[in-house]
């Protein structure tokens, strides 16, 4: 039965913008690492950060026993330092479970509410 479920949001990445002649997003001064220009990597603090999630993480009792991940290059970057250390143990079968489900919608453009 699961007991515990922790939703974790990527450490802080390289800003993007839009660029008003296309509509297009890009990150500002960073190339994306996957050649998707909406894909930017995490910042230096953003890395502080993920090994700051990995030394959290790897402390949970009972220890977590499956990952789900967005595709995007900053979760899993953001994953990398604890599951340098969860795969480490000797445990060939654990992996990232991919979902490209996973991620942020705007559901609603704008909102009018008439009283």
């Amino acid at each position: 039965m699961i007991e515990t479920v922790l939703i974790v949001r990527h450490a802080f990445r390289s800003n993007w913008s839009v660029d008003p002649a296309t509509g297009q997003y890009s990150a500002l001064l960073v190339k994306s690492p996957t050649g998707i220009p909406t894909d930017p990597p995490l910042t230096s603090k953003g890395v502080q950060q993920s090994k700051e999630l990995a030394d959290y993480l790897s402390s949970i009792e009972p220890p977590i026993d499956v990952i789900y991940s967005s595709p995007f290059y900053r979760c899993l970057q953001t994953l990398k330092p604890f599951t340098d250390r969860y795969f480490g143990d000797g445990q060939a079968s654990r992996k990232i479970r991919i979902d490209r489900g996973i991620g942020y919608a705007r559901l609603v453009t704008s909102t009018t509410i008439y009283c």
